[in-house]
């Protein structure tokens, strides 16, 4: 089925290119012409995929919702509360990034140690996975989903490590202030029911992407022009694979890897702050990989 779906899109492709080469040999441009193969091939394809979905019956009701594990959230009776070491201020679903330091040297850092904050609030718990970010330093990024006062615990996988292991501290996060969207609604989500993106409020989201394969090849000033203009444009999402990322993960991570990561969250931020919500499609391609 997929063969012939693209098989139709090529064919209006080719006969709007015919059309565009036609016209613009005596500078002519029959844009409504083209637009005409574009909405009939648009209608063509929708409606053979959906004969297609009611002959082999492959509606949103035979798909399983996918869910929450449940090592990223639970639910617990009461509220949690530590003697806090450090307090932070935040707004709703703004990313909060908590650093700590190991006071123990690690040979292999990404390897030898896991750590992870458990944060609690409103009922809830969420187990929040930290990433080594070179040197002896670990980060842990979160997002609050709900106003209040959240406090958290870390556990380390080496529970001798004081550093990291048993740290504490409390959360203060406010209503959203500002005017973005997947700030005031929240992160994105699917829904049962429903075949469209929704926040995760459930406002629906319209998905306009535009795509950016190379984002490593691309500079940093490159992404705020281009992430400034599609803002502009109402684009909705930036989507990127790692074409050119400072980062070779086929053999693991190292210190040399964190450079290119580094770079990346320049560029991550920079489609943060245009209100624009990342699909990264991935960080590195299964065939590379030395198995």
């Amino acid at each position: 089925m997929k063969k012939i779906i693209s098989f139709l899109m090529c064919a209006v492709m080719i006969l709007s290119s015919f059309c565009i080469e036609a016209y613009a040999a005596d500078g002519k441009f029959i844009k409504e012409t083209v637009g005409f193969f574009e909405k009939t091939g648009g209608n063509i394809v929708s409606i053979t995929s959906r004969i297609w979905n009611k002959i082999i019956r492959t509606d949103e009701t035979d798909i399983p919702y996918g869910k929450e594990t449940k090592s990223s959230r639970r639910d617990f009776d009461g509220e949690i509360e530590f003697d806090a070491e450090k307090t932070y201020n935040t707004e709703n679903w703004r990313m909060l990034e908590i650093t700590f330091e190991s006071e123990k040297i690690y040979e292999n850092p990404f390897d030898e140690v896991e750590m992870d904050l458990h944060l609690y609030g409103n009922g809830k718990e969420y187990v929040i996975p930290s990433f080594w970010d070179g040197g002896s330093v670990w980060k842990v990024r979160l997002a609050c989903p709900e106003t209040g006062v959240w406090n958290y615990i870390t556990e380390c996988s080496d529970s001798g490590n004081a550093s990291l292991h048993n740290r504490t501290g409390k959360i203060i996060s406010s209503e959203y202030s500002g005017n973005m969207d997947f700030y005031k609604h929240g992160f994105i989500k699917t829904v049962p029911d429903k075949k469209y993106f929704v926040y995760d409020d459930e406002t629906p989201f319209f998905y306009l992407g535009d795509t950016h394969w190379s984002l490593g090849d691309e500079t940093v000033d490159m992404v705020k022009t281009i992430c400034a203009h599609r803002a502009a444009q109402n684009f909705t999402v930036i989507q990127s694979e790692p074409i050119g990322a400072g980062f070779q993960l086929h053999d693991g991570l190292t210190q040399a890897d964190i450079e290119g990561f580094r770079d990346y969250d320049k560029k991550f931020d920079i489609i943060a702050q245009n209100g624009l919500v990342h699909a990264n499609a991935e960080f590195f391609f299964p065939a590379f990989m030395e198995i």
